[in-house]
């Protein structure tokens, strides 16, 4: 009788965490960008309330995706 296959328990861990951290240093960099963009969009009072609340969300999405890297790797240790 064939021997069953073995099941793969290598800890990606580490590689998790780096694509986690290259994509929260997107989002927040991209959400202050988009916040900054707020100034040039002042006369509508629409499109203001729209970049604030993207480029908040966004900010806010990546800067919790680098502190769970982040604490995710200190645990690890």
């Amino acid at each position: 009788m064939p021997e069953p296959p073995k099941l793969d328990t290598t800890d990606h861990t580490e590689r998790d965490c780096a694509s986690l951290s290259i994509l929260g240093y997107f989002f927040a960099i991209l959400g202050v960008l988009v916040l900054a963009g707020t100034f040039w969009s002042l006369d509508n009072y629409r499109a203001v309330v729209v970049n604030l609340i993207s480029g908040a969300s966004l900010t806010f999405v990546g800067l919790g995706m680098i502190y769970y890297v982040r604490r995710k790797r200190h645990v690890g240790r």
